[in-house]
C-alpha cells in the first residue's frame, strides 16, 4: 500500500530547497500524490508543470494514467 498523504508531506518539504519548486522530479511526484488522494485538478496542473519542463521522458516508466490525464492540455 502506497502512503500518498505521507510522500504528498515529504515531497512538500523537498520543495523547499533550493531549485525544488522547479524540480520536474518532485513536481510530478506531487502531481500523482495529489491524483491519487482526489485532488486530480491541483494534481493535473504539476504534472502538466512537470511535463512542460521535462517533456515526456518523465512519463516513461509511470502509470499511463498520468499521461492521459494531461494529454488534452499539452
Amino acid at each position: 500500500v502506497q502512503d500518498y498523504k505521507n510522500g504528498l508531506s515529504n515531497l512538500q518539504e523537498a520543495q523547499k530547497c533550493p531549485g525544488g519548486e522547479e524540480n520536474p522530479f518532485i513536481l510530478f511526484k506531487m502531481g500523482q500524490c495529489l491524483f491519487e488522494l482526489g485532488e486530480t485538478e491541483q494534481g493535473t496542473k504539476l504534472l502538466l508543470q512537470s511535463y512542460k519542463l521535462d517533456g515526456a521522458d518523465i512519463f516513461e516508466d509511470e502509470d499511463e494514467k498520468y499521461l492521459v490525464l494531461i494529454k488534452d492540455l499539452i
